[in-house]
């Protein structure tokens, strides 16, 4: 997935309520996919360096054991600064704020991302679960690690996040015991369309926004439609982004220095089939990619009858088709290997040694450690010199 912004993050609550809002952690994805600041669980996503956006939002609350609701005002600014870190700072109220950090150990692209980080470094170390107002959690600071998936699903974009921490991820209700301090969400892209689901460690969350091409998003969330004892909050949001303009510049930069180069920049015709060429690229790695799960499945079969000879070609077809694919890698050694000493028996057993040892020897080429390989290759040595 692209970069991702590295928060800045200011909530404002009325200081009518008497209370503060949660402290946020949100993310953003190169499709503007705003979570709301209520999304509270992190993900190991990648940060974006010179991303700036701000926003706000407006909703109500009612609070536990009460008939009567209140408002639920936020705003925000945003930030990116380096691409693997993430800072914030949330503004609870005019005199209380909190700095957020977090930190992409590992960019796994097609593999788990790995962060970790530290919420509300500056907050109390205190707080009960939430019964009034939004802002009735008190602020706590905690360590979380993450790990974060992406799933391209035909022309959408599944992110599945998990991890665990103290403190703000833990429900104090003592609920769930033996998984305190954990947390899961998920968030689908659909063209413009973004949705998010999560369970943060005390509550269920969701989130639903459209997102334009100009950078602004328009949202829905709800927040705590699990626990009694928290406050549904409902809320409306807009955001705004500099992704797109950000793109453009660079975009700028480099038809400028195209330019200056002396190069011909490419005209309209030029870059329509530029396009068209990505495009027949696109579909001629998904039809390899379809050929190549067709005949993975067909070597599996052959390979769990044990018919290792006749999926050997059929896993070296599947590689042809997908290099580098880790299943049909490790199934095609071991196809080889077992393949090989079959043989190697069989010979063995119609007294035919020295042919018994060349099929031993390829075994141990394939792996060095095979005992049985060897004991075979000692008796066969003997049986040929006994004759």
């Amino acid at each position: 997935m692209n970069p991702k912004k590295i928060s800045f993050s200011a909530a404002v609550k009325s200081a009518g309520l008497g209370a503060t809002v949660f402290c946020l952690i949100v993310f953003q994805s190169s499709a503007f996919c705003r979570l709301t600041d209520t999304i509270e669980t992190p993900s190991a996503q990648n940060p974006g360096n010179g991303i700036i956006e701000f926003g706000g939002g407006v909703g109500i609350y009612k609070p536990a054991n009460s008939n009567i609701y209140g408002s639920d005002k936020t705003a925000w600014a945003n930030f990116g600064l380096l691409s693997r870190l993430e800072g914030g700072i949330t503004l609870y109220t005019s005199t209380r704020a909190a700095a957020n950090i977090k930190l992409l150990l590992i960019d796994g692209g097609n593999w788990p991302s790995l962060a970790v980080g530290v919420k509300n470094i500056t907050g109390k170390k205190n707080e009960t679960f939430a019964v009034g107002a939004p802002g009735d959690a008190a602020v706590s600071n905690s360590v979380y690690g993450v790990i974060s998936q992406n799933f391209h699903i035909s022309k959408s974009l599944l992110t599945l996040s998990a991890g665990k921490g103290n403190r703000t991820f833990v429900d104090e209700t003592g609920d769930f015991e033996g998984f305190r301090g954990a947390f899961a969400g998920l968030k689908l892209i659909s063209g413009g369309i973004c949705a998010a689901v999560e369970e943060d460690g005390r509550d269920v969350n969701c989130s639903l926004s459209f997102n334009f091409p100009t950078g602004l998003s328009i949202g829905v969330d709800a927040r705590n439609l699990k626990e009694n004892s928290a406050p549904k909050v409902f809320s409306v949001f807009l955001n705004f982004s500099n992704t797109m303009i950000e793109k453009r510049i660079a975009a700028l930069e480099a038809k400028i220095e195209t330019l200056a180069s002396g190069v011909k920049a490419p005209d309209g015709s030029q870059i329509s089939q530029s396009r068209q060429q990505e495009k027949q690229l696109t579909d001629d790695t998904a039809r390899k990619q379809k050929a190549a799960d067709k005949t993975l499945q067909e070597a599996m079969v052959l390979f769990n009858n044990k018919n290792f000879e006749k999926s050997i070609p059929v896993f070296e077809e599947t590689l042809s088709l997908s290099p580098g694919n880790r299943e049909a890698e490790k199934h095609l050694k071991t196809a080889r290997l077992k393949n090989y000493f079959t043989k190697g028996h069989e010979r063995f057993s119609e007294k035919k040694y020295a042919e018994s040892i060349k099929f031993f020897e390829k075994v141990l080429e394939l792996e060095p450690g095979h005992s049985a390989s060897k004991e075979y290759i000692d008796r066969a040595r003997r049986q040929i010199k006994s004759e």
